[in-house]
């Protein structure tokens, strides 16, 4: 930074050499400024579209250090030649260039771990803010791998020569998708389950993931209404109690509660399960009728739950059968050599 002091007022200011050589204010009035501290200025070069290298003016250095970190390709410090501040070494050696490591929150791990970049792609480029001032952006955007679980994600990392921190290193934006925090609820994959179950399952949890929280709540009654259609059932026996005589009546329900009465009675679902999809239910029917918006920890035990019924009704009856197929082959081998 440079320091000036005006002759007149003896103010004294800490100016950028950019902000000196552009702006109207210090270069038509000259005589009214005196310069106590050249500072530590330096020429910046740009590297054009067309191999063309164009000056574009002094710059602190620690300025235009940030702006050729940000992409020493198009971008140099004139000293010389021969000793440019270039920061990518990797355009020095033959060598073959080590993987580029980097710590993100995983969805699958749901924890911080080391991801390879399998691919990226770097854009910059810079725009005149007026007054001879410019800006200069990169966007680095990447294919990344889980070291651990091997699983694929999308990253983006933004930076500006404008956004620094009080040690003038750049800050740099992290996007990643798909969205995740410690809270992202991973998506539980049925193999015979039938398709709109399944398709219902992973939007209930994709808004559980974006925080919308109602309409997570409103995928679960979804949920529990495509199971009982899924298995045909359109009415359950409940025995009423008359309040007056104390009388006991059977009486067909053909509401939600009655459909997941008969899931139990036609031995889909243990009487526990049942009584936890009644509170699936209400659960549906408070988000979508009141308006109102259920606690991520309530959703997240109904979620846990319709998985573990999903389970039930549809994947372990079909491993049980797999299994027993297995144990049958087995068994014919064991007679066929014993013959």
């Amino acid at each position: 930074m440079m320091k000036i002091q005006h002759k007149q007022t003896e103010e004294i200011r800490n100016i950028s050499r950019n902000t000196w050589e552009t702006t109207p204010e210090y270069q038509n009035l000259r005589n009214l400024w005196k310069v106590l501290d050249e500072g530590d200025a330096v020429t910046l070069i740009w590297i054009e579209e067309t191999g063309e290298h164009k000056e574009l003016g002094f710059f602190d250095r620690d300025h235009a250090v940030r702006m050729v970190k940000m992409d020493s390709t198009r971008c140099y410090i004139k000293e010389s030649k021969s000793q440019r501040i270039m920061y990518d070494e990797s355009e020095t050696t033959n060598q073959v260039p080590k993987p580029v490591l980097i710590k993100v929150l995983c969805s699958n791990c749901k924890n911080i771990t080391k991801h390879r970049v399998l691919f990226s792609i770097k854009r910059n480029d810079k725009g005149d803010m007026g007054d001879g001032d410019w800006i200069y952006w990169c966007d680095e955007e990447q294919i990344i791998e889980c070291l651990g679980c091997e699983n694929l994600s999308f990253r983006i990392e933004k930076s500006n020569s404008e956004d620094y921190d009080e040690e003038h290193n750049n800050i740099v934006t992290e996007l990643v998708y798909p969205k995740r925090s410690v809270e992202t609820w991973p998506e539980k994959v049925f193999s015979n389950v039938p398709y709109n179950l399944r398709r219902v399952y992973r939007e209930t949890i994709d808004c559980f993931n974006n925080d919308l929280l109602t309409l997570c709540g409103a995928g679960l009654r979804d949920l529990v209404e495509g199971l009982c259609n899924e298995n045909d059932i359109k009415f359950g026996e409940e025995e009423i109690i008359a309040k007056k005589t104390g009388l006991k009546n059977i009486k067909k329900q053909k509401d939600l509660r009655g459909k997941i009465i008969g899931l139990y009675q036609k031995g889909f679902l243990t009487k526990q399960s049942a009584d936890v999809l009644h509170e699936h239910r209400f659960l549906g029917n408070e988000s979508v009728h009141e308006l109102y918006a259920p606690y991520k920890n309530d959703l997240i035990i109904a979620i846990k739950i319709i998985e573990h019924v999903l389970d039930n009704v549809y994947e372990i009856p079909v491993n049980g059968m797999q299994l027993e197929q297995r144990r049958l082959k087995r068994s014919k081998k064991t007679l066929l050599n014993i013959l």
